[in-house]
């Protein structure tokens, strides 16, 4: 029968697979003898057909290869999660400490001291400064700040004393009025003098700061 090129187009799949009856398989390549174009497509479905077959050998190193990739990722998600895990710990342990750390700050325990002396742990002391040498202070905070103001630009030096002789020193003056003492004991009394100071008003304090930062730069200081 004839037999046209769109119809030989709908047989060669089944031609190739071996799927075409006797009849069919007859008319289509009585066609293929005589059609070049169809002929060509048929070379075409045939190498497409072998194709995946000669292909088939590397396919398995690019599964493996793939395979690992995802085995990797997998990995490397669950390290990161355990990480975080362990970071959410750590950064709730110190968070934890620093609050502990602030509430101690903000509540020092006040220990009873000797009559005439100041306790730095109960308050501040503001005074003049001819008059804060003749003071003794108590601190358990290792610190002993000292700050001062004056109605005129001033410069002087502020003297940390014990036991009769200087230990620190600091220089203060109207653009830093503010300096602390480090480094203290809560077994000693100290003294502060200050020199070129006259008619200045001086307050000493245990310099205490209640801040979140500090007492988490406290905390790892103690862990560390």
């Amino acid at each position: 029968m004839n037999m046209n090129c769109n119809i030989a187009g709908d047989l060669l799949p089944l031609y190739v697979d071996g799927a075409c009856s006797p009849d069919s398989r007859k008319a289509l390549e009585e066609h293929l003898s005589g059609c070049p174009a169809c002929r060509e497509r048929l070379d075409r479905m045939r190498k497409a057909d072998i194709t995946p077959m000669e292909d088939s050998k590397s396919t398995p190193p690019k599964l493996k290869s793939y395979a690992k990739k995802i085995r990797w990722r997998r990995f490397a998600l669950g390290i990161g999660i355990v990480l975080l895990f362990i970071l959410a710990l750590v950064s709730a342990l110190v968070s934890a400490l620093a609050l502990e750390d602030m509430n101690r700050l903000a509540n020092p325990t006040v220990y009873d001291v000797e009559e005439g002396t100041v306790n730095l742990s109960a308050g501040s002391m503001t005074t003049m400064a001819q008059e804060v040498e003749r003071m003794l202070f108590y601190t358990n905070y290792e610190c002993i700040q000292v700050t001062v103001e004056a109605e005129e630009d001033f410069a002087g030096e502020v003297t940390l004393w014990h036991d009769g002789q200087p230990i620190q020193f600091l220089h203060v003056d109207s653009g830093s009025n503010t300096g602390t003492f480090t480094g203290l004991t809560a077994g000693f009394r100290y003294e502060v003098h200050c020199e070129g100071l006259e008619g200045a008003v001086v307050t000493v304090s245990d310099g205490r700061v209640v801040n979140f930062w500090q007492s988490v730069k406290n905390v790892l200081e103690t862990l560390l």
